[in-house]
Parts: structure tokens; C-alpha cells; sequence
């Protein structure tokens, strides 16, 4: 399939949402793009756990580590980094330009706070309606599934980009509800196939002793979470262009340009 096949995935000539489409379009610009997403997906999943196992934090005192706290607010940092500098890159693919990684850092850099404070509020609004009753986070989850783009591509700020990405997902929240759902099990699922002997031990309260099978699935772990999230990197940055052709008719080399 060439280049411009895939691209005219996400371009069908009747403005519809769909969850084929969208994924269909997101692996397409995948494999196009495959070392580049996947290198900055690698840059988020990586190095929070590589510090955790050079610094371990004992289980009694994880949760009031300072340690704990920074790792886990370096990690959200690098993801909302690598998942702008993403969505930045499917721009740039479907408007038939070269996937610049220095041009997308300077743009997503240039407004990291606020995108950083986007992500702590979708997050913190997801887990926290799951912890109350489940469905009110699965409501967040659809809501808010393109606010990480929003920000990104139309520099707004984090209410704005919030506003802003429950206009767009208004009306196909089912349908994005299934594909966070989907994007979730593809990054949950594999691990789960790769340390089931480890969780197992772990319920029936039994461990082992670190071996080079163990170091060997760590790095497959590794390497499935930088595979699947490079992949819902994508996925929702495509579903964000979707939403926006389907609802205002828009073209991506209609959108404001970024790279000026």
C-alpha cells in the first residue's frame, strides 16, 4: 500500500466516525511512521521503571516516598510530551510533510505546562470516577479522549482543551468509550501474558528470586508497552482529525500550521 493510500484512510469521501476506520488509519500511519512513534513511546515507559529498580522504594513506605511522587510525575511528564510530539507527527504525516522530532519538541515544549496540566486533570477526573463507581470515570475517559490533542494542536490551555474535547466527542462517546476500552486491553493484556507466573506467585504469596528469564521479560514487558503505546498514541491523536472532519469539516492542511 502506498504512502498516499494510507494517508486517504482518514480522508473517506462521507464524513463518518468509526471505530474501523479509526484504526484502520491509525496502524496505517503506524507503520509508516514506525521507529519514530515508537522510539518516543519508549522515551515515556522507559525510564520510570528503569529508576524504580535502580532505587527501590520498600512497599510500607511507597506511597509517602517522595521518590514514588516525583517518579510518578516524571512519567506523566514524559508521557504528555511523547504523546504531543505524536500527535504532532500524524499531523505532519497527513499533511504529506517529512515527521520532523525536532520541530514537534519545539512545539510541543512551547506550551508543556499547560499540556502537562491537561493530562494531570483527565487522569485524576478517569481514576477518581473509578474509584467512586466505575462509571463516572469511563464517562471522564470518553469526554475528555481528545483533550491531549486539543491542547497540542490548538494551543489552548487545560479548561479550554477540556471544553473543547467534550464539544468534538459529544454525541460519539460509545463509540470512543470502546476505543479507549480496546486501547487499554492492548497495553494491559500482553503484559499480563508476560508476567502471568510472576502474578500468580505474587497471589498465592510466594516469590522468586530475580533470574535471567525474569531480566528477559522485563524487557519484552518493555518493549509490548512502548509497541502499544506508540500505537494509542496514534490512535487517539487520529481519532482527534476524525472528530474534527466529521464535525466541522475540516482538512488537516486547513488546520492552523504549527511549524511556522
Amino acid at each position: 500500500m502506498s504512502r498516499s493510500e494510507n494517508v486517504t484512510l482518514v480522508r473517506p469521501a462521507t464524513h463518518r466516525f468509526g471505530l474501523g476506520l479509526v484504526l484502520r488509519a491509525s496502524w496505517a500511519i503506524y507503520r509508516m511512521r514506525f521507529l519514530r512513534f515508537t522510539l518516543l513511546a519508549l522515551a515515556a515507559v522507559l525510564p520510570p521503571p528503569l529508576i524504580l529498580t535502580f532505587f527501590p522504594i520498600p512497599q510500607d513506605l511507597l506511597l509517602t516516598s517522595a521518590e514514588y511522587w516525583s517518579t510518578l510525575l516524571l512519567s506523566l511528564a514524559l508521557s504528555a510530551m511523547a504523546g504531543a510530539m505524536s500527535c504532532l507527527g500524524v499531523q505532519q504525516v497527513l499533511d504529506h510533510q517529512p515527521f520532523s522530532l525536532r520541530a514537534a519538541f519545539t512545539h510541543a515544549g512551547s506550551n508543556c505546562l499547560a499540556l502537562f496540566a491537561t493530562t494531570i486533570i483527565v487522569l485524576g477526573a478517569f481514576y477518581l470516577g473509578l474509584v467512586v463507581l466505575v462509571v463516572p470515570g469511563l464517562m471522564m475517559l470518553c469526554r475528555y479522549f481528545v483533550a491531549g490533542p486539543v491542547c497540542v494542536i490548538e494551543r489552548t490551555g487545560p479548561l479550554q482543551s477540556l471544553k473543547r474535547s467534550a464539544e468534538l466527542t459529544k454525541g460519539f462517546r460509545w463509540k470512543l468509550l470502546i476505543l479507549g476500552l480496546f486501547l487499554l486491553l492492548l497495553q494491559i493484556a500482553p503484559r499480563l501474558a508476560i508476567n502471568f507466573e510472576e502474578i500468580s506467585n505474587a497471589f498465592k504469596g510466594t516469590g522468586s528470586t530475580p533470574d535471567q528469564a525474569s531480566y528477559l521479560k522485563y524487557a519484552a514487558t518493555i518493549a509490548v508497552d512502548a509497541l502499544s503505546t506508540g500505537f494509542a498514541f496514534v490512535a487517539s491523536a487520529v481519532a482527534y482529525f476524525q472528530l474534527l472532519r466529521v464535525k466541522e469539516g475540516a482538512d488537516v492542511r486547513q488546520l492552523t500550521t504549527v511549524f511556522d
